[in-house]
């Protein structure tokens, strides 16, 4: 039953989600604005030529859905001026050969020749806490042979029938594909990663699956309460019907995938993405988006380096920066500030993945970085500016994967580089930073690093009082001298302004004075550093000075340091 009628008159003026509807019962005019509504309709309604979502109460597994995969897919093909027809490319390793018939048959591990090149799809899910069918040393032979596809868990199994449906032979899935008890083979292959991804004809991502078992096609969960049905006069008279939800769908973005720390470059280098969320189907490529239920993505950017640009659910701009009119070295510096900012709060199974889970990312933003080095997750040219990030929630592990000036040192969410936009001023030289590898990746995990700077250097205060433990104890004031503080007009004279603590100290006690050495960078800012009794330093955070206190460095010395 049609609970009120509506007639259609589009608003140009107002864009593509907007219209101007007329009431049925009293010709009264709502101004409808669509995408705040929810409004979708079927796909075989005279209305979705109006409405691009379509109802998500179908199993996400149907024919349809299949159907309006193929025909992004083609459009994608044949009409998106940036992405057009893929020549083949260069195939992985090691493939997943399902065959080249309508319906699932039992894959096995292909093994092309060196140099051969084709289309393929690749896999992005949660692995989970655990997973048993894994490629090893010893059944590599006997998955070259047959991988039984009753063996292979959920979320595999449903790629490989999307593969199949979709009309491609060869699907990559890196727990089948990358020996897993072979630390060269899975060095190699993990440094091949980003290739992988932005090679493949389209990657599979499982979005809403926690691990292996959850799969592509998730029951959906009926909407409460289920969509209003509306009669729909189109213009030519005709008379169709939409569905209003009355909230929106739970944001796509917070699907389990997007919380993941491999997950971010799969998704970024991967020039087209069928996705499978909880509720609803998105495609992504470098033309445009689309998705089941017609929900929308923000671009925050095209970036050098990336195929396509990134999107996310909300506006989420670092800064109030104009790109169109950016030049290129602020372009590539905002760029990967975003992507820090949002790998950094991702979760990984293995804290030593973190630095290795960003490699093909970071190897394929060199390309727009001639001449520069990448040092554990900064680039040598945006230096020293680039150390003036900020832990706003996180830990240490408690085995080393980078130095403490890298900001892959800590895990959990960061604030990153804001103060090389908004301040020209440096104070500080960069004679020397370096990086020792643990492996061949250049991009990859490291055992040290360090880097030498020469800059005024001066010796303050931090202390712990009250005001820091009932609010944020890795915030304290930073002080000229360790003098005992009673009166509040001394406080007054000696407070230079904050330090802020990546790490909280357990063992500091309240109202002592903790040394701490201050290198300046820019007017305001700097790190805070603790010397080694070896000489060397240590980042234990930044700090700011108040306004009119930036003249305690005019009498500092300017020294050459080096921090590990």
């Amino acid at each position: 039953m049609f609970t009120k009628g509506f007639k259609a008159e589009r608003n140009e003026c107002m864009g593509p989600w907007w219209l101007l509807c007329r009431s049925w019962y009293d010709g009264s005019c709502y101004l409808f604005k669509v995408k705040s509504f929810n409004v979708v309709s079927l796909i075989v309604d005279l209305a979705a030529r109006y409405f691009p979502g379509r109802d998500v109460s179908l199993d996400s597994a149907s024919d349809a859905n299949f159907e309006l995969a193929r025909r992004w897919l083609r459009g994608c093909l044949s009409s998106h001026p940036l992405c057009g027809t893929i020549s083949p490319s260069p195939l992985p390793t090691r493939l997943i050969d399902i065959g080249n018939g309508i319906s699932p048959q039992n894959p096995r591990l292909f093994i092309p020749a060196v140099g051969a090149s084709g289309r393929y799809t690749a896999l992005s899910y949660c692995w989970g806490t655990t997973q048993n069918n894994i490629l090893t040393k010893a059944n590599l032979k006997d998955k070259t042979e047959k991988i039984p596809l009753f063996d292979l868990p959920k979320t595999i199994h449903d790629a490989v029938e999307i593969t199949q449906k979709l009309g491609l032979q060869y699907l990559w899935v890196d727990a089948l594909c990358i020996i897993q008890d072979s630390v060269t083979d899975w060095q190699t292959e993990s440094a091949n990663m980003g290739n992988i991804y932005h090679n493949a004809f389209f990657t599979i991502q499982a979005s809403g699956a926690k691990d292996t078992q959850g799969g592509c096609f998730i029951p959906r969960t009926p909407q409460e309460p289920p969509p209003a049905k509306l009669r729909f006069d189109l213009e030519d008279r005709s008379i169709g019907s939409v569905f209003v939800r009355s909230r929106p769908l739970v944001d796509t973005k917070t699907d389990p995938l997007h919380r993941r720390g491999w997950t971010l470059q799969e998704s970024l280098l991967s020039p087209r993405i069928l996705s499978y969320g909880a509720n609803e189907m998105w495609w992504e490529c470098k033309t445009t988006h689309y998705s089941e239920a017609g929900s929308l993505l923000q671009d925050q950017g095209s970036f050098p380096g990336l195929p396509k640009p990134i999107r996310t659910k909300t506006k989420n701009h670092l800064l109030p920066l104009d790109l169109h009119i950016a030049d290129p070295a602020m372009e590539r510096k905002f760029a990967w500030s975003y992507i820090v900012r949002d790998y950094a709060s991702r979760q990984l199974t293995f804290p030593k993945d973190k630095l290795p889970a960003l490699s093909g990312l970071a190897r394929y933003i060199s390309h727009t970085r001639p001449g520069d080095a990448y040092l554990a997750g900064l680039w040598k040219s945006e230096l020293p500016s680039n150390l003036l990030w900020s832990v706003i929630k996180g830990i240490r592990p408690s085995v080393y994967r980078a130095p403490s000036w890298s900001w892959a040192a800590f895990d959990g969410e960061i604030t990153v580089f804001s103060h090389g936009y908004t301040s020209t001023d440096n104070y500080c030289e960069v004679l020397n930073a370096s990086t020792i590898l643990s492996g061949s990746d250049l991009f990859g995990q490291v055992s040290a690093g360090m880097i030498t700077l020469r800059g005024p250097l001066k010796e303050g205060w931090r202390i712990l009082d009250e005001q820091s433990l009932n609010g944020d104890p890795n915030v304290q004031y930073l002080y000229k001298h360790n003098r005992h503080l009673e009166r509040s007009d001394n406080t007054f004279r000696l407070k230079l302004g904050l330090c802020e603590l990546d790490i909280f100290d357990s063992a500091q006690k309240l109202g002592e004075p903790v040394a701490t050495w201050c290198l300046q960078i820019t007017n305001l800012e700097g790190l805070a550093l603790q010397r080694a009794p070896s000489g060397v330093f240590h980042r234990i955070g930044i700090f700011g000075l108040d306004d009119k206190k930036t003249g305690w460095f005019e009498e500092s010395d300017v020294r050459i340091l080096d921090i590990v």
